[in-house]
């Protein structure tokens, strides 16, 4: 299963949050899965370690993500932009708009790891939580 993850998903699942679920917890720690993070979430990840409001450093937390073989980086590139919805702020729309380009374009099964009740009120993408 492919899935893609929002901010405070990864964030949580990193620093071992209980906030995370337990079925979200689940997915991210099944060695079969495919985990996508959209560059959107790395900078805003950054923006927090440059805040103080993380354990971790940007740093560790890339060397973390960049040593998982299932983790793959995905830019925000024209297929996301093109495929972001409307209706949801820019930040929303571009993680599932990234969903997106796995769903249609390379027709994969995907689910969007994340809490944001506008995600999944808009229901343009499967969600997990």
């Amino acid at each position: 299963m492919i899935y893609v993850i929002d901010t405070h998903a990864l964030v949580w699942f990193l620093t071992g949050s209980s906030r995370l679920s337990k079925k979200a917890f689940r997915a991210l720690n099944d060695s079969e899965s495919s985990i996508i993070i959209s560059t959107l979430v790395l900078a805003e990840i950054k923006f927090l370690s440059e805040k103080a409001r993380l354990e971790k450093s940007f740093a560790e937390i890339l060397e973390i993500l960049q040593n998982d073989s299932r983790v793959k980086i995905h830019s925000i590139d024209l297929s996301v932009v093109e495929n972001t919805p409307k209706g949801l702020d820019i930040h929303d729309g571009l993680i599932c708009g990234t969903a997106l380009v796995y769903k249609e374009l390379l027709g994969e099964e995907v689910k969007l790891i994340t809490k944001d009740r506008d995600i999944i009120k808009a229901k343009v993408v499967q969600t997990l939580w």
